[in-house]
């Protein structure tokens, strides 16, 4: 009896820290879970601002771009033009009075910086148009080749390209553009008041 009876305190001293172990390893459970939860609502609301985030800044990216092309909307960009020695404003205002005078459209333009492409800004988007459909007149009817001939620099004849001055975005969507253009057999790729046309 003795025996059976110190076997039967053994056992309910085992039982006794069983049930400890277990309470405590429920205890880690529950703060475990308490954690999980925790931390799920907060990953639950950083996705949810991180979208909003993201709505926001495509929402400023856009109105950046509206506003970059609101601005270029009165301006041309005439590429191509070799950097020559002393060249100065006067020279390349000078350079679009002699294309002004090759289309036959009184221009009077300024620079705003020294530097290859040249930036034209025009009085008015009126002005701007009148420039763009008269070249593209011109050269319809095989009446103006561009040139730096035409612009009245020396020197060998040299290709110009004259274009909308469109913002970064729109630049590299044009050259996509273009590139889809060609691949899929379309005619016509432009871009007019600063946007992308196929």
């Amino acid at each position: 009896m003795a025996q059976q009876e110190a076997k039967i305190s053994k056992l309910i001293l085992t039982v006794k820290e069983i049930k400890e172990q277990n309470d405590t390893i429920r205890q880690s459970l529950e703060f475990i879970t308490q954690e999980y939860d925790d931390l799920k609502k907060k990953f639950v609301q950083y996705e949810s601002e991180r979208k909003e985030n993201l709505i926001y800044i495509q929402s400023m990216e856009s109105r950046i771009d509206t506003l970059e092309r609101n601005e270029r909307v009165s301006s041309l960009e005439v590429r191509n033009v070799p950097l020559s020695t002393g060249e100065n404003k006067d020279k390349l205002c000078q350079y679009m009075k002699n294309l002004g005078d090759k289309l036959e459209i009184p221009l009077r333009s300024k620079n705003n910086k020294n530097t290859n492409p040249i930036i034209v800004e025009f009085g008015s988007v009126v002005v701007k148009e009148e420039v763009t459909n008269r070249i593209k007149q011109l050269k319809r009817d095989k009446k103006l080749e561009l040139t730096t001939v035409t612009l009245g620099i020396e020197g060998a004849a040299t290709p110009i390209f004259i274009s909308e001055n469109l913002t970064t975005k729109n630049k590299k969507l044009f050259s996509l553009a273009r590139e889809f253009v060609k691949t899929h057999d379309y005619k016509f790729c432009w871009t007019s008041y600063g946007s992308v046309y196929k």
